[in-house]
């Protein structure tokens, strides 16, 4: 019987995964935030500033790549514990 628990490109898939929910998820936020305009700090009467879009972004990006990725592993590690224990 195998040791192995995942298989060979499990982990990049996960990666893949967690980059483009994470980047869909803060495009989404930094959009609201910048259509929102809290402050005038987005966007003013002389155009976007950027800077702050993309600390916004990354500011979502990070965090939630962090969470995706680890909610991901520990979804499929207990649906591998579930599989096993089953006769």
């Amino acid at each position: 019987m195998s040791k192995r628990r995942f298989s060979p490109g499990f982990f990049a898939k996960v990666l893949v995964v967690g980059i483009a929910g994470s980047a869909l998820l803060a495009a989404v936020m930094t959009a609201l935030d910048w259509r929102k305009n809290p402050a005038g700090i987005f966007h003013g009467p002389d155009g976007t500033h950027w800077a702050i879009v993309g600390e916004t972004f990354f500011s979502w990006f990070w965090p939630a790549l962090s969470a995706a990725v680890l909610l991901i592993l520990l979804a499929a590690s207990l649906r591998h514990a579930v599989r096993r224990s089953r006769p």
